[in-house]
């Protein structure tokens, strides 16, 4: 039966629950999230996905998230964007990088004693994908295909999704298998471009006002529900940032369940609220 891939082991997918499908808990100011994560576990919620990629990363503390809040959390493997590479990764090709991605997956993190549950977020530059990225792209893609994890990529508001699901074909990947990040930043039109392709769509930047107005992205996700496409849409905040936290200004791990869920009820049934926070997760991440 497939299982979600976390810190603490693999556990069966109907043991999660309330999930934000994409975080970045590895921050400088530790503490401080870790009191908000507290917030959201209490509010109800299961899972947390750390998104942050080989460069960064830190698996010391993902280990701690999970034993001190009780939430379910899940670690990647990977590489995000071209300037964040590291320079032995200029050297080899995308077998070798892939390899390095699947011994993440199937027998430790580097610096850590658990197993990644997810690659991503693979990074892809707004104003065009390099040839760098495009061979950590196909990369990702042979890592997928070997051990069926789930595939995450960050876009710029969608930009350039279409010519990864592109190059994730040519490598024969299931689109239900890939996460384009960030989507909700698009327009509704490509949006559904992107979204007649089979991937799964990350209303991933919840709260961030800076980007996008909520009530604007809460008529964009209903949009896209309206279209048809509820099935494949997952939804988090993206928190990368230590200015993003409440305790510092900003909209915090409990802005979700707090704030947002209650403006979604009013548009949104809650059979299609579960789904958003809970079975399409659960399909994303099991494996």
């Amino acid at each position: 039966m497939p299982r979600v891939r976390t810190v603490m082991g693999d556990v069966d997918v109907e043991e999660i629950g309330i999930t934000l499908i994409h975080e970045h808990p590895y921050m400088v100011d530790f503490e401080t999230q870790l009191a908000e994560l507290k917030v959201f576990r209490q509010q109800g919620g299961s899972c947390v996905v750390d998104q942050t990629a080989t460069v960064g990363r830190r698996p010391d503390l993902l280990k701690r998230l999970a034993n001190e809040t009780g939430l379910h959390v899940v670690a990647s493997t990977g590489y995000y964007r071209e300037e964040d590479h590291p320079e032995a990764l200029r050297d080899i090709d995308a077998d070798a990088i892939a390899e390095m991605m699947v011994r993440e997956i199937q027998e430790a993190v580097e610096g850590g004693d658990f197993r990644a549950g997810l690659i991503g977020e693979i990074g892809v530059t707004e104003y065009g994908t390099t040839p760098q990225e495009d061979k950590v792209l196909r990369a990702s893609a042979r890592a997928q295909k070997a051990t069926g994890a789930p595939l995450s990529v960050h876009t710029m508001g969608g930009a350039d999704a279409l010519h990864a699901i592109r190059l994730f074909d040519e490598e024969a990947v299931d689109p239900q298998r890939v996460i384009i990040d960030h989507i909700d930043l698009d327009h509704v039109e490509h949006l559904k471009m992107v979204a007649k392709e089979g991937v799964f769509l990350g209303f991933d930047t919840i709260g961030k006002a800076r980007y996008r107005d909520d009530g604007l992205r809460l008529a964009v996700l209903c949009a896209m529900v309206n279209a048809g496409y509820e099935d494949q849409i997952v939804v988090s905040y993206d928190i990368s940032k230590p200015d993003y936290l409440r305790a510092n200004g900003g909209h915090g791990y409990a802005y979700l369940l707090g704030e947002f869920m209650p403006r979604m009820r009013q548009r949104l049934t809650e059979a299609t609220i579960h789904k958003l926070l809970v079975t399409n997760p659960r399909r994303i991440l099991a494996f």
